[in-house]
């Protein structure tokens, strides 16, 4: 990591999914983003998952005509995080969307080298048992990579899992066969 000019402020990468709680994860991180005077790339991994490839034909609408998986979750993010970024321009904070299709883990590290972003940024909503029970998660992969500082923004135990949007659910049915 080099260090940053003072004319240019410091970057700080925000990956967020859909089955954490993203509005709680960018809220956690908007203090820090802002006594950094950062800018914010808000990064989301299109990832269909292992059993449906992106180019997949599914048809989103009996009466639509088809399209491709990964094109499909890739519009349903865009829709999603459109409130995200709002949260950041509200407030002045410069941010920037990337969607990215691919491995969640070295995607998120990929984006992060390639930026020279000062920090990362990713939510965690696995209770702290269950991590110590099967001693993995998504955020302990997201550790084991790291090359860069990583906040981890803990969502509140009390709060349900968002559900999964309906393009999500899609996925996952034709994937189920």
């Amino acid at each position: 990591m080099t260090e940053h000019a003072p004319d240019r402020p410091p970057t700080v990468l925000i990956a967020v999914d859909f089955a954490t709680h993203a509005t709680e994860i960018c809220l956690g991180a908007l203090p820090v983003v802002q006594g950094l005077g950062a800018r914010v790339i808000l990064v989301h991994i299109v990832d269909p998952g292992p059993m449906v490839p992106s180019a997949t034909l599914i048809r989103p609408t009996e009466a639509g005509d088809p399209v491709a998986v990964g094109a499909h979750l890739e519009a349903d993010a865009r829709a999603q995080l459109g409130p995200l970024l709002a949260l950041f321009a509200e407030v002045g904070v410069p941010v920037r969307l990337q969607l990215v299709h691919g491995d969640v883990v070295g995607s998120i590290w990929t984006c992060a080298e390639a930026a020279d972003v000062a920090m990362v940024v990713i939510g965690s909503d696995v209770p702290e048992g269950l991590r110590r029970l099967f001693a993995t998660s998504f955020t302990d992969a997201v550790l084991r990579r790291a090359t860069r500082p990583v906040l981890v923004v803990r969502a509140r135990p009390d709060r349900p899992p968002p559900g999964l949007s309906s393009a999500r659910e899609q996925v996952l049915t034709e994937e189920d066969g």
